[in-house]
C-alpha cells in the first residue's frame, strides 16, 4: 500500500467514526488561534467536549 492509499484509508476510517461537522470545528479552532492549544475529549468512542485554550503573547 502507499502512502497516498495509507493517507485515505485513514481519512475514511475517521470519517466513518467522528462528523465532519465535528472535525471542521476542530480544524477552525486549530486555524483560529496563534498561540494556546485544542484539547478534544472523547467518550465511548464519541467527541463531547472540544476546549479551546489562547494564550496571548506580549513583546
Amino acid at each position: 500500500m502507499t502512502n497516498a492509499n495509507t493517507v485515505k484509508t485513514e481519512e475514511s476510517r475517521l470519517l466513518k467514526k467522528f462528523s465532519l461537522d465535528d472535525l471542521d470545528k476542530i480544524v477552525g479552532y486549530i486555524n483560529e488561534i496563534k498561540y494556546g492549544s485544542v484539547t478534544i475529549i472523547i467518550q465511548d468512542g464519541h467527541i463531547i467536549q472540544i476546549d479551546k485554550n489562547e494564550k496571548i503573547r506580549l513583546k
